[in-house]
């Protein structure tokens, strides 16, 4: 399958969900979705209407990704520099786009632009999502160095489009090349980097990213703000899908390391545990000096003990007729909500029952 025949296909997926996206949420992925044509090269003769509000150049066509552009040849591009629709990459007067080298994004000879430095080479034998996306990469490291893109914005814009671009990228299916990415710049030196993969990779559910961050709490790079981005991705977004293993790891860890607000995230995922997978892990929240983490696992244990049949299997079904014996009138009284009762009554109640019913309802 040709580069620009698998692109197609993986576009055509997309649109139908990108209507319902905000434009900014995947720009590589809606750049690349609308475009007819996308070339890596570089921008030549550029000169600005008379009326300052687009500027015509020519743009080298080094590589082809989509569409029928020969290569070698010279395509006509129009580039507003008012429009917000096109990009973030609003140059100034003085700074046309036709002196730099990058991706290009036609939709007839409008065209929207990603900087690449000169130096970059396209990676060989990659899929072109993960082309697309290591180039986002690419333009967001080269802005980093450059006081000219720092200081006219564009290296937060290129940040928040690296961010996002891998962010939303499983939901267009480019979660493989995504992963490759996240993986990639976890080993990365850079702390902005490291975040990124953290949150994208914990995001979308990726074990080795949330081991990642286990490690990363000993060496203490992570910033007070930093981490709080990652606890909410943690309580929020992330969902068990190969195990508990490592969600339990991360709370033992965290049984020493004590690490304020951790664990009330770890709480938060524990939603998406279903059954009596969840009941080993919550039973090691009880222990926790968070307040709000040993509410919420003790209301984990209450409505555990309202679903549950016999043989510890939960029932969704309140028409089935289904006989829910863990419950009573004391592990509804110890539902974790009810503040006339400390959190500390409702850890140790429920330490005695799952002492009771542990051997049971383990499977």
């Amino acid at each position: 399958m040709t580069h620009t025949s698998h692109l197609k296909r993986l576009l055509v997926a997309a649109a139908l969900l990108l209507a319902a996206s905000p434009a900014w949420a995947n720009q590589v992925l809606a750049m690349a979705n609308e475009a007819d044509t996308i070339v890596i090269g570089e921008g030549v003769m550029g000169a600005f209407n008379t009326d300052a509000s687009t500027v015509e150049f020519n743009v080298r066509a080094d590589s082809v990704l989509k569409g029928e552009a020969a290569l070698g040849s010279s395509l006509k591009a129009v580039y507003p520099l008012l429009s917000t629709t096109t990009g973030p990459f609003l140059p100034e007067k003085d700074s046309p786009p036709s002196d730099s080298y990058g991706l290009w994004f036609f939709e007839g000879d409008v065209v929207s632009h990603i900087r690449l430095p000169r130096s970059w080479v396209a990676p060989r034998g990659v899929s072109v999502e993960r082309l697309l996306l290591t180039a986002v990469i690419e333009s967001y490291r080269s802005s980093v160095s450059d006081e000219d893109l720092i200081r006219r914005g564009e290296t937060s814009w290129a940040k928040m489009r690296m961010s996002n671009s891998l962010r939303y990228a499983h939901r267009f299916g480019w979660q493989d090349a995504a992963l490759e990415v996240v993986e990639e710049l976890m080993d990365s030196a850079s702390v902005e980097e490291l975040e990124i993969a953290l949150v994208v990779g914990i995001g979308m559910s990726h074990d080795p990213a949330l081991v990642r961050f286990g490690a990363e709490l000993e060496s203490l790079r992570l910033d007070a703000n930093r981490t709080a981005r990652i606890f909410s991705t943690i309580e929020n977004s992330y969902t068990p899908t190969q195990g508990t293993a490592v969600l339990e790891s991360l709370i033992r860890q965290n049984q020493k390391a004590q690490v304020v607000g951790l664990d009330s995230a770890l709480a938060g995922a524990l939603r998406r545990v279903h059954g009596r997978a969840m009941l080993p892990l919550a039973a090691l929240l009880l222990d926790s000096p968070d307040e709000r983490a040993v509410r919420r696992a003790a209301g984990y244990f209450h409505h555990y003990t309202l679903m549950a049949r016999e043989d510890g299997s939960i029932s969704t079904d309140r028409r089935s007729g289904d006989v829910h014996p863990y419950a009573s009138a004391e592990t509804k009284a110890h539902n974790g909500h009810d503040t006339s009762t400390s959190a500390y009554a409702h850890a140790e109640f429920w330490r005695g029952w799952w002492a009771d019913n542990q051997q049971s309802l383990t499977p």
